[in-house]
């Protein structure tokens, strides 16, 4: 019988997701995969940029299609299923069904570092900036989603490259950083900016019911005014290096945007900048200096605001408001809080050395030495 792993998504394939959900490996090593598309059922993100065409991928449009699914996964004893989607109350109809197939369900996270670890207060003052009626509805939905699964005997294991996950794997970025050999692609020095597609990127509409884009003429003015002063100053050029689920026309005028290469950008940048973004890791395992930047429009966004200062407190730093000063401070990477990081967020000392397909494919097999965990 073949073993076969199903991913159950929110969003299409994309060149990027193929890569991060290790979808190569598990084919080498002899598994049958196949990528379901549930973006219709859940009213997520239909439409990408650099989405993939390929037969593993099945669009599932409505609920009685995805049951027919399931029924058909049923006859087949060795099968997992990996959910790509969030696991809320909204959603629980979907993962009652998935759990009634009686496989093994998984959820991976692979960017463990977007959810930053929080003292009380740091919890207490970020409630009081957010929606306080919006928090307590998903207290509320979280708290009966959680019910729901008891009632149900629903049990989803949980990968994390978080340091205090029982099942853990390598941030992504960690892996790229230590497997793959690093090349420039500009020539000359430059400095780069990291793109989070703001204010643009879909998620804010899908995860957050939140549409920034009125944001974007006063942002993007404010960035390329910020831009042109620092390339005035230190006589080299500032690179774009775009976001995955970006595209972009003329928003950062004839600046060179360049796609899918923000680990070697990084590498032999002279200085990065950056707003709350998973590029952290990169910067944090190439050593660069670095500065956060904001300005009026991006520290509007409250979630967004928070989750910058809080990044920028780990390292010590300061977030600069470049509507305010553009004199800004570039910061440096101390040991400690180096090593801190790494071994928090992007890897583990028992695991640093490992694949994580490696890893994964263990976890599957129920041969990981540490005690499961639930979700």
């Amino acid at each position: 019988m073949n073993r076969r792993i199903i991913i159950v998504s929110h969003e299409p394939l994309t060149k990027r997701n193929y890569s991060v959900l290790n979808i190569d490996g598990y084919i080498q090593r002899g598994l049958i995969v196949e990528y379901w598309d549930i973006t219709k059922i859940l009213s997520g993100i239909e439409y990408l940029p650099d989405t993939i065409q390929t037969d593993i991928v099945k669009r599932i449009a409505n609920i009685n299609r995805f049951n027919e699914e399931i029924k058909k996964v049923e006859q087949n004893d060795d099968c997992i299923f990996i959910l790509e989607f969030p696991l809320s109350w909204k959603n629980r109809r979907l993962i009652l069904l998935l759990s009634q197939s009686a496989k093994k369900l998984f959820q991976i996270n692979f960017y463990a570092n977007t959810s930053l670890n929080m003292t009380l207060k740091e919890k207490l003052i970020d409630a009081l900036y957010e929606n306080l009626v919006l928090k307590i509805k998903n207290k509320i939905a979280y708290a009966a989603f959680g019910i729901f699964k008891k009632i149900h005997n629903i049990s989803i294991q949980s990968i994390s490259s978080k340091s205090d996950s029982n099942l853990k794997i390598n941030h992504p970025d960690y892996e790229s950083y230590r497997d793959i050999k690093g090349y420039p692609v500009v020539l000359g020095k430059y400095m780069v900016f990291i793109d989070t597609f703001f204010p643009y990127h879909p998620d804010f509409k899908y995860l957050h019911d939140n549409d920034l884009s009125y944001l974007s003429s006063s942002y993007f003015n404010s960035l390329n005014t910020f831009f042109e002063y620092l390339e005035f100053t230190y006589n080299m050029p500032m690179v774009i290096a775009a976001h995955p689920k970006a595209e972009y026309t003329n928003e950062f005028g004839d600046r060179q945007i360049i796609k899918y290469e923000t680990l070697n950008l990084i590498r032999f940048a002279e200085t990065v900048f950056i707003h709350a973004s998973n590029a952290i890791s990169y910067i944090v395992l190439a050593n660069k200096p670095f500065v956060f930047i904001s300005n009026d429009a991006y520290s509007s966004v409250n979630f967004l605001n928070n989750r910058l200062h809080r990044l920028a407190e780990l390292f010590h730093a300061k977030v600069e408001n470049v509507d305010t000063d553009k004199n800004v401070c570039i910061n440096r990477l101390n040991g400690e809080d180096r090593k801190k990081y790494i071994y928090t967020y992007l890897t583990d000392e028992k695991i640093e050395k490992y694949k994580n397909i490696d890893l994964l494919m263990s976890y599957f097999k129920n041969e990981n030495k540490c005690n499961n965990t639930s979700l």
